[in-house]
């Protein structure tokens, strides 16, 4: 099966476009600049989207932009993360688009790979990379994601549940499959990096690149932070927008391939199965292995079981163990 989006074919030296969206970051979104300044490739623009900071994100940001004229920064009244992620790719003249969130950074070499993954790999309209978690004091917590997908992801996706674990900061586009992403559902205020990513999948061949190229930085402040397996009603919310990302994903696959045969109901569970045992766990709402496994087949059913054996106290201390210790993380999670 043809990829259905064509490619143009990119020039020698093709202008990355870099989008930023900007909340409330005026602590990190200096080090996210100067990591795309400081980049081998030097054929790029940055435009930051300041989403109606209430910090002093802006004057960091302006700062930047009165030293370095590739810099274009829009300030905004506050409307999510997909308002301003569609707001500064209006503004994008690049052959490429990379995402880089607020409180991320990249390595020197990040662009000129996914430039020359690019060129070298023509079929290819998505490609990614592996980065290093760390937290707020720069600690390396892992590398993701450990696995890397590669090909024509929606092929897949009749039989099972299919992504490449990307991170925002970590994917890049060709320009002709971004034209048919964005606009981005203003809906999705946080999250609308993963309907770019999972939207994008869906139309190009995939092309991983088995380099570490960043750092994605979890902190208290954002939502990949380990406190957010840690409240029930954090992860209702994150449930739901799970399931409306889910149903984003499949609508807008149908538009370019026809009605498609999924179980979504299986593909549901799948993807979310994890933070309802998780949401289980601190409601006291005890699961049994059957419960777990038709959650989310063949990820630990045994492991969720044991908890959910144990008095709640000591199975959720076990569990906030086990997600805040780096390789039993790696070595239970996935």
């Amino acid at each position: 099966m043809v990829c259905p989006v064509p490619l143009y074919p990119l020039p020698e030296h093709p202008l990355v476009s870099v989008l930023i969206a900007n909340y409330n970051y005026a602590g990190y979104i200096g080090r996210a600049i100067e990591s795309v300044l400081q980049q081998t490739y030097q054929q790029f623009e940055i435009i930051i989207c300041d989403d109606g900071s209430r910090d002093h994100s802006l004057d960091v940001i302006q700062s930047y932009a009165a030293r370095d004229q590739r810099i274009t920064v829009i300030a905004q009244p506050n409307g999510g993360q997909a308002a301003a992620l569609n707001t500064a790719f209006a503004k994008a003249r690049g052959d490429i688009i990379a995402l880089l969130d607020a409180d991320d950074e990249w390595f020197p070499e990040k662009l000129a790979a996914v430039v020359a993954t690019l060129r070298r790999t023509p079929i290819a309209g998505f490609v990614y990379h592996q980065v290093n978690i760390t937290n707020s004091a720069g600690k390396i917590l892992r590398v993701y994601p450990k696995r890397l997908v590669e090909g024509r992801l929606w092929e897949l996706l009749a039989e099972r549940w299919v992504s490449t674990y990307a991170t925002a900061s970590s994917f890049a586009l060709h320009r002709s499959v971004a034209d048919q992403v964005f606009p981005l559902p203003v809906s999705f205020r946080d999250l609308a990096d993963a309907v770019l990513h999972e939207r994008a999948t869906m139309i190009t061949y995939c092309q991983p690149i088995a380099q570490i190229l960043g750092i994605w930085r979890q902190h208290g402040a954002n939502l990949t932070g380990a406190n957010a397996f840690l409240d029930p009603t954090t992860m209702e919310r994150h449930i739901l927008k799970l399931e409306n990302l889910l149903a984003d994903k499949f609508l807008f696959t149908e538009r370019f391939h026809g009605k498609m045969s999924i179980n979504y109901e299986q593909i549901k569970n799948y993807c979310t199965g994890q933070y309802r045992c998780m949401h289980a766990l601190w409601t006291g709402n005890r699961l049994s292995y059957q419960d777990v496994a038709g959650f989310r087949p063949g990820v630990k059913a045994w492991l969720w079981a044991f908890l959910f054996m144990l008095p709640m106290p000591v199975a959720r201390r076990l569990y906030h163990l086990w997600i805040t210790t780096p390789w039993l993380y790696e070595m239970l999670f996935r």
